[in-house]
């Protein structure tokens, strides 16, 4: 009876250990994964030796089932405790530390399936069918150390996981007590088993170890699943994340940082400090628009900007687009996880401008063209009849401009239609807007002036046009202009306006280097 009731532990702690290593195999992603895998199949092995123990016929079966115990025994410990090293971050000296603990389980091993010519560890046994199936033996000197070794590891492992503590978050210390738990169960069962097989208490010769696994497995397999222990990002992820051009953020459900590559530590210097399990939101530069709208959303796109410290001292404005992508569930249980990609589009926003200002400004002059004007002074307008302020509009143009183009050709007309642009440009106020309306007309919408303050931004552009001297090669060019003013006014349209203007220029025109202000020679 004792025999069929520890089978059906068994069969049940491999179902466990297997579920286990297939999860750890196809959904873990951590950089522990490996060491994990290795750990659960040891524990197959030593699993399906006792099983086979149990099961068995006669000393040899036994003996042969025993020899795959020791096989699972002697390496189940020294994967768990290189797991527990590289989940907690710390590095096992390859010479020191790594090979000396394998070659000591290979040790064991050997030992074990050579016992009859060397006895080291069973000085002679035989099988015994009294209650369960077993071996039972005279144990030999190498015995009681390969029972000692385990618990050894075991203790540095616990070791680890208390230094770990004093230097990980709160959430991230939580899963390191889940562990200590889990490598406790199989740890107490094998102290247990020692001191009963000293003080000879161990009347039914059952190896206490496997059935604790038992319940380690089944605690382990609802670690796994239930807090994903083993993580959700890979060393290959990672290699890869920090390689691409985007900054990579993962968040937990409660948007604590489970990942991040070197990109978006260098939008965000403050992440390079920042610690698994700490919440996002706590971080000083993480802008506003990515605070908020992760419960409201599943994907979504926003964009945001921000300043970034240059290398040689200075900060610089960036812009950026952002994707937010909510993970699938089968990683996080039904709990929401975050994905949250950044790319720069600082410079696709400079080429937007450009193409903008290509579009807004006249190729030759660098001033507004006349689409644009209209488009601002629409504005203004709009601005002026809102506040009952005053605008008025200036049409400007060269006198004797063909004249130039005629005599010393139209690349002497260009440096012409330049100077004059700078010329009107520095001869206005900046929020004055000045664009180039034709051939050689300019004009000025000039805003919050009445007429007096109108006729003195013209007559400086006049005096200033006047005084100009402009270099073509060896040769001098002089200028004059003819302005028409019109004023803006309740009931009047923008292009009413304009017309006004244009019919004031037109009277300055026939007297040359002259400001005439429409309505006055009616």
């Amino acid at each position: 009876m004792i025999n069929q009731i520890l089978t059906g532990i068994l069969l049940i702690a491999l179902t466990c250990v297997v579920a286990i290593a297939g999860y750890t195999l196809f959904y873990a992603e951590s950089s522990a994964k490996n060491w994990m895998v290795v750990m659960l199949v040891s524990t197959i092995f030593l699993l399906t030796g006792y099983l086979l123990e149990l099961t068995s016929a006669n000393v040899d079966e036994a003996f042969t089932a025993v020899k795959i115990v020791y096989f699972g025994n002697a390496f189940v410990c020294t994967w768990a405790f290189f797991f527990i090293a590289d989940y907690c971050e710390v590095r096992l000296n390859l010479f020191l530390v790594r090979i000396p603990a394998i070659l000591i389980s290979s040790f064991i091993v050997i030992a074990m399936w050579t016992t009859k010519a060397t006895k080291l560890i069973y000085v002679e046994y035989w099988f015994d069918q009294s209650a369960a199936n077993s071996l039972k033996f005279v144990p030999g000197v190498m015995y009681y150390a390969s029972h000692l070794y385990p618990i050894v590891l075991v203790c540095a492992s616990v070791a680890i996981i208390f230094s770990t503590k004093r230097k990980w978050v709160k959430h991230f210390k939580s899963r390191l007590n889940l562990l200590l738990g889990v490598i406790a169960i199989p740890f107490l069962g094998e102290m247990v088993y020692v001191v009963m097989e000293v003080t000879g208490n161990n009347v039914y010769n059952i190896y206490l170890t496997p059935y604790t696994f038992f319940i380690m497995d089944v605690v382990l397999f609802f670690v796994v699943v239930r807090y994903d222990i083993i993580g959700i990002t890979t060393a290959a992820n990672k290699q890869v994340m920090d390689h691409i051009s985007e900054a990579f953020v993962l968040l937990d459900h409660e948007r604590r940082l489970v990942s991040v590559n070197n990109v978006a530590k260098y939008i965000f210097p403050e992440l390079t400090a920042t610690q698994r399990g700490e919440c996002i939101d706590n971080i000083e530069s993480w802008p506003d628009a990515l605070r908020q709208g992760f419960e409201e959303k599943a994907n979504y796109s926003i964009e945001f900007e921000t300043e970034l410290g240059l290398p040689g001292g200075g900060i610089e404005k960036r812009y950026y687009e952002s994707e937010i992508s909510e993970l699938s569930p089968m990683y996080m249980l039904g709990r929401k996880a975050w994905a949250i990609l950044i790319r720069d589009v600082t410079r696709n926003r400079d080429i937007i401008m450009q193409l903008e200002e290509y579009a807004n400004m006249d190729a030759l002059t660098g001033i507004y063209n006349r689409r644009y004007f209209r488009e601002l002074a629409s504005k203004q307008v709009s601005r002026a009849d809102r506040f009952g302020k005053a605008y008025h509009i200036l049409m400007c143009d060269l006198d004797k401009f063909k004249m130039v183009n005629d005599t010393y050709g139209h690349a002497a007309g260009d440096v012409v239609l330049k100077e004059i642009a700078r010329t009107i440009m520095e001869s206005v106020r900046e929020y004055d807007i000045v664009a180039r309306f034709g051939g050689e007309e300019f004009v000025v919408f000039v805003s919050d002036e009445g007429r007096e303050g109108a006729e003195i931004v013209a007559e400086r552009i006049r005096k200033s046009t006047e005084a100009l001297s402009i270099s073509y090669g060896a040769i001098s060019l002089s200028i004059t202009i003819s302005i028409g003013i019109a004023e803006g006014r309740e009931g009047l349209s923008f292009d009413e306006t304009i017309e006004h203007a244009d019919v004031a220029l037109y009277r300055a025109k026939k007297k040359r280097n002259m400001i005439v202000y429409y309505g006055d020679d009616k």
